[in-house]
């Protein structure tokens, strides 16, 4: 009994050690694989739009800006009050969705500064859509104070015309 005993701990052991060495190996083995998966992979460098990309760039951000015009331009001459605030939350959402968007997009440097002025245009706008989806009376239109947005306006023209885009802003759209 004792020599079985003695022959079955021999082989336990056995198997034991001869596990651990593959353990070992196998885990050194994953440690190197391991670490060689953890390298970080660089960021890929960003990269500035061509023009065609650009053109494309652009009217993706702001169409959806565009077609919210005249839903609100009439809502804001309308007399429904609801109405009104459902085109400033469209426009606002869209204008401040298309502003974002340019902001965040790395643009051919001829074209950056006025893409920056339809930005900045944009968020003039978003602070005004703003105002307008709180307003408790129709007749609180008429205490808005505009912000000039005729360097947006210009800016854009320039930026259609730079990108061969078509100047009517719904073209494309």
């Amino acid at each position: 009994m004792k020599l079985l005993s003695a022959v079955a701990a021999a082989v336990i052991l056995t198997a034991a050690l001869g596990g651990c060495t593959a353990v070992t190996a196998t885990t050194a083995n994953d440690r190197a694989t391991s670490s060689a998966t953890r390298t970080p992979t660089p960021t890929p460098t960003p990269t500035v739009l061509t023009d065609a990309e650009a053109a494309q760039a652009y009217v993706a951000a702001i169409c959806p800006s565009n077609k919210t015009v005249d839903a609100y331009n009439a809502a804001l001459h309308g007399t429904d009050l609801n109405a009104l605030h459902q085109a400033a939350q469209a426009a606002l959402t869209a204008d401040s969705a298309a502003a974002k968007t340019l902001d965040t997009t790395l643009w051919p440097t001829d074209v950056k500064s006025d893409v920056d002025a339809v930005r900045d245009g944009l968020f003039s706008e978003v602070s005004i859509e703003a105002q307008v989806i709180h307003m408790t009376d129709m007749s609180q239109v008429s205490t808005i104070q505009w912000p000039d947005t005729t360097a947006a306006s210009q800016a854009s023209v320039r930026l259609r015309s730079r990108l061969n885009l078509s100047t009517d802003a719904m073209e494309g759209c």
